[in-house]
Order: C-alpha cells, then structure tokens, then sequence
C-alpha cells in the first residue's frame, strides 16, 4: 500500500511530503521565520542534508526555505491536533535554527529554559513525590564549573549548597537533593 509522507502520521502534522530530496555535502538551504513567533537574530538558519516539499493540510507555516527550487516551501510547520501540537522539520537544521526552535517551544510549553552549560556537562533531573534530585556530570576530560540556582544538598559528601558554583571533576557525577526552605 502506498501512502504518502508521513504516512500515518499526515493528520497529526497536518502536511503532505510531496517530494525530498538530498543535499550535497557542504550545500545548504537558508530559511526565514514567518509569523513573528520566532526570531533567528543576527543570523541566518540553515538546513542541510536533505529537504522534504511539503504541502500543508491544516499546519501553519513557522518557516520557509528562501533560495532555489525549494524558495518559498515549509521548512518547519505546526500543526494543532489533540490537545497539542506536532512540529515537522523539513530538513537537518543547523545549531541556529534548532537554538531558534528549542527557545520558542519551551516559550509556547511555558518551560523556563535554564543556564547554558559548559561542553561536557549534563544536568538530568528526576523527581519522586516532593524529592527533586539533580544529576550532574561531566562527560569532559577537564575539571568543570556550573552554576547552580537553589538550595540543595550534596547526596555523597552530605555538604549544602546554596546558589553556588559547582566543580565537577573529569568523569564525575554530583547528586544534589533540593532542600526545603
């Protein structure tokens, strides 16, 4: 049975994928914002790797492929369905356009986006009733810093911590429990 891209799943992004195609390496695609929602700042976003020729169903337009063949097509729509919404991508973005993209959806979901972090680290939080445990490791060969916004405790070492920076050494992890105030 054929049945067009993204098959079963058209209805819930509201688009047709009516053709794709593969870029070269080292090609790109620049593309631009519509709507307001979402701005790239100084710089242009890129796809790379492969476009996909969308036609939308219901979707709306979040971004639009602006030279060549593909100029004026969606690269990026949003599509209501349920009680939420199903973004497609029409293309392997660059880090400008996935920074674009990751701060607007934690705008709409109403998630406040936390500090930016230093390459190697990684926060994991998990909760279980009141508990809120934060995981942080240091993937990295080097000694590390973060910042840590909150009153918590040192799992292993039983040491408070207060807003404060945190050192992490190389391959190490810190649990921290968040205390109560």
């Amino acid at each position: 049975v054929e049945v067009a891209l993204p098959g079963h799943l058209a209805d819930v992004f509201g688009i047709i994928v009516e053709e794709y195609d593969s870029l070269p390496a080292g090609v790109s695609q620049p593309l631009e914002f519509v709507g307001g929602e979402l701005e790239a700042g100084s710089t242009v976003p890129h796809g790379r790797v492969w476009c996909d020729v969308v036609q939308p169903t219901g979707a709306e337009v979040i971004a639009r492929f602006t030279q060549e063949y593909y100029a004026g097509a969606p690269a990026v729509t949003c599509n209501r369905f349920g009680a939420g919404r199903a973004i497609y991508v029409a293309t392997f973005g660059d880090e400008k356009l996935y920074a674009a993209l990751v701060g607007w959806l934690l705008t709409q979901a109403q998630i406040e986006a936390g500090s930016r972090l230093p390459p190697g680290i990684e926060f994991c939080q998990r909760r279980r009733g009141d508990q809120h445990m934060l995981f942080v490791l240091n993937h990295s060969t080097q000694m590390r810093q973060v910042t840590i916004a909150g009153s918590f405790s040192d799992l292993l070492t039983g040491a408070e911590c207060d807003p404060m920076t945190l050192t992490v050494a190389p391959h190490d992890v810190r649990v921290l429990v968040r205390r109560e105030k």
